[in-house]
């Protein structure tokens, strides 16, 4: 009996952490999808979202990135990872996001932010 309860202690953390990550990566997916409309985006000053489902502010330079992208084509496919693109970061992402063109790939980096209950996008690089 004592080792059953323990067993259950041990299991029962397990599938809670399973069941945020699939979460996680629904939203993450939410986001992929928004990121294939890119070109739907107005890019102002005056809409630091830039309408961009599920993150906090897009920024400038990953915007104009994502549009060259899918002047290229995006491949309708992407890539979502746990944990950090780097292992020698300070500023760990929570996932990376991989968005694929016909010519390239890039990994964004993201961190889950309760308060908002978006991400923040704490960087990007291209990825071979």
């Amino acid at each position: 009996m004592k080792n059953r309860i323990i067993t259950l202690l041990l299991i029962i953390p397990l599938l809670i952490s399973c069941n945020n990550e699939t979460k996680d990566k629904e939203k993450i997916s939410l986001i992929a999808k928004s990121i294939y409309s890119i070109e739907k985006i107005e890019y102002t000053p005056n809409n630091p979202n830039y309408a961009l489902e599920g993150i906090v502010h897009l920024g400038g330079s990953l915007y104009e990135e994502l549009l060259e992208m899918s002047e290229e084509g995006f491949v309708e496919k992407s890539i979502i990872k746990k944990g950090d693109v780097f292992y020698d970061m300070n500023n760990k992402a929570d996932y990376h996001l991989i968005i694929i063109s016909n010519m390239r790939k890039i990994a964004i980096r993201l961190r889950y932010d309760d308060n908002y209950k978006k991400y923040h996008v704490i960087g990007y690089v291209e990825v071979i």
